[in-house]
């Protein structure tokens, strides 16, 4: 094999590692988030107080609240999803030039690196199903329904103005 292709069999292993390091980092932090000591801690220093503040607004004072908090986090959302689909796009392209140019002969880099291959296999396989349960729970329309139940019983005219910001995020 050539000089060539070897160094560019390590990068692509290199850039695979840190994928995966990434990747396992964002799932260990989520893994911290779900420690109730964490949670407690958070709650207790900062959550606390602003629900306190929160609860004395008046009701125009509560929707708008929930209009910033709508408007700011749609357009959160809406940039983080635009700039994921662009990277999506550009890994695309440069994989697509990558493989037309013969530099990642995926073959080659198997035959090398099984080991490391496999392990990387497993890292993400974990790492993907974990993410996958989590999504499932968060996402699953029961949760999503109760918790929408929830808010506006508890506080409809912040879950209005949320709703309100949202959709004004969403068309500015």
């Amino acid at each position: 094999m050539s000089t060539k292709r070897r160094h560019c069999s390590v990068f692509v292993i290199a850039a695979i590692i840190l994928a995966l390091s990434l990747l396992s980092s964002v799932t260990t932090a989520a893994q911290q988030q779900d420690d109730p000591a964490w949670i407690t801690t958070t709650k207790e220093k900062i959550l606390d107080p602003i629900k306190k503040k929160y609860d004395k607004l008046p009701p125009k004072g509560k929707f708008a609240t929930g209009a910033f908090v709508g408007l700011t986090s749609s357009h959160f959302v809406i940039k983080s999803a635009v700039k994921s689909a662009k990277i999506a796009g550009t890994a695309f392209v440069v994989a697509e030039v990558l493989n037309y140019t013969g530099m990642l002969n995926i073959d080659e880099l198997l035959r090398e690196n099984t080991s490391l291959v496999s392990k990387a296999q497993k890292m993400v396989k974990s790492n993907v199903n974990r993410m996958r349960v989590q999504i499932r729970h968060h996402l699953n329309p029961t949760n999503v329904k109760a918790f929408v139940e929830h808010a506006v019983e508890v506080d409809r005219m912040g879950s209005i103005g949320f709703a309100t910001g949202v959709a004004t995020g969403v068309l500015i």
